[in-house]
């Protein structure tokens, strides 16, 4: 009895966080609509990704901003991770992370479909060697983003394309990407978390340096092998005195609360000496505690940030603002409202988008954009008004495929833009002409 409750802890730990975070990313959708759920944030997936903050820390420490599209949030959360990571490991792999959830579950369906030989189809050496491709995967999300100081990876994020596969945001890439590993989860445990997780690779490295490890007691130990076949990352347990492998995602699957037979057997506990464990209800006390505590205290002293109100700081450039970021501009605003909460002369951006009287003005919506370019051969929508503030404001970054008709060029070139040879050749290449 005590085992089933055990094991439901963090089952419905990894329920409670694939919902809340599914249910943010509709509303999201809503609120760009025009249309929320009051009782439900409707902050950006990047704005609740602790991984964004660790790929915005150059230009954080360099620049003192942040990288487009992430919020102070981001940076909380990287920290309240590393902290739970200091002290039971990778636990955001194994217990929060959606996308782990997301494969597991659809690992359940593996299991039934081919039996025994799942999680064991890929030969040894060469499930040794992928592995180190996450590895890879890290350097390079880390130095693209530093170098172009945009965030590149979403675009072939599976975890982005989970939870907007529905909305415009989800780049192709990313639901190939994604589509790929589901299917892959059919065969292989977490094929994403073992092999080309960024943010994984990065935690997994606390491992050896945690303080609460995974540790086996020789004395009692059967040799079952039962803590190697739960295994999800096929860690051999059970030739180990203390898991450090940089692969352990503190899932405790192997652990007598589960899947060893013999009682304090394999435990996670502070050292081999220590005499008691720490549970699965306690680590997942502590997850909860340490991630809303730490964010109730930051937003009590204003340091969480996920977006920008509409209508507040007007004319403050997102140079002297390093939380403003054009992330925050829905499809909802209208026209004035995105002039106003970005410090930009309305009649700037009517121009540079060539909004008449007759097109609503001011009151027109950012998402409506796309109906007044609609027969153009390259889309124009909220993307390229996101882009046309962010160079009015000096953004230095470069995207990718987004367009602005020839109007907004204009103002951008023959003004009095610091643009970079980099921008002027991009808009060049990258501009409608007005009918």
């Amino acid at each position: 009895m005590k085992r089933t409750v055990l094991r439901g802890v963090r089952k419905w730990t990894q329920i409670f966080f694939f919902v809340l975070i599914a249910l943010i990313s509709v509303n999201k959708t809503l609120s760009e609509a025009g249309y929320e759920m009051k009782f439900v944030s409707d902050a950006s997936l990047h704005a609740l990704c602790p991984f964004g903050g660790v790929v915005t820390l150059y230009h954080l420490a360099v620049m003192e901003s942040l990288i487009q599209k992430i919020h102070m949030s981001a940076v909380i959360l990287m920290g309240l991770i590393f902290l739970l990571t200091v002290l039971f490991g990778p636990v955001f792999c194994g217990w929060v992370c959606p996308l782990g959830t997301a494969q597991e579950w659809v690992g359940i369906l593996g299991r039934k479909l081919i039996g025994k030989k799942y999680n064991s189809l890929i030969p040894k050496r060469v499930d040794r060697l992928l592995r180190y491709l996450r590895y890879g995967v890290l350097i390079w999300v880390v130095f693209v983003t530093a170098r172009s100081g945009q965030l590149l990876f979403e675009k072939v994020d599976p975890y982005n394309a989970l939870f907007t596969f529905w909305s415009e945001e989800a780049a192709l890439p990313a639901l190939v990407i994604l589509s790929a590993v589901l299917g892959t989860a059919l065969l292989v445990e977490r094929p994403w978390c073992k092999y080309l997780c960024p943010y994984g690779a990065l935690l997994g490295i606390f491992n050896r340096v945690r303080i609460f490890k995974i540790v086996r007691r020789k004395e009692t130990c059967i040799s079952c092998s039962k803590c190697d076949r739960s295994c999800p990352m096929n860690i051999m347990v059970s030739n180990k005195s203390v898991v450090v492998d940089s692969q352990c995602i503190s899932c405790l699957q192997c652990t007598s609360e589960n899947s060893c037979p013999v009682e304090k057997t394999v435990e996670m506990r502070r050292g081999e000496s220590a005499h008691r464990g720490v549970n699965t209800a306690v680590t997942a006390a502590i997850t909860f505690v340490l991630i809303f505590g730490g964010i109730a205290v930051t937003a009590a002293t204003e340091l969480w940030t996920t977006s920008r109100d509409r209508n507040t700081n007007a004319g403050v450039s997102a140079e002297s603002n390093p939380v403003i970021s054009t992330d925050d501009l829905r499809g909802s605003f209208t026209f004035q409202e995105a002039a106003d909460s970005f410090g930009i002369d309305l009649d700037v951006l009517l121009n540079a988008f060539s909004i008449s009287e007759s097109d609503g003005g001011g009151q027109m919506k950012v998402k409506d954009l796309k109906l007044k370019y609609a027969e153009s051969e390259e889309e124009i929508g909220r993307e390229s008004v996101q882009f046309f503030v962010a160079l009015y404001q000096g953004d230095p970054s470069v995207p990718e495929g987004i367009y602005l008709p020839e109007s907004a060029v204009d103002i951008l070139l023959n003004g009095e833009r610091n643009l970079t040879d980099d921008q002027k050749k991009y808009l060049k290449g990258h501009m409608l002409k007005n009918e």
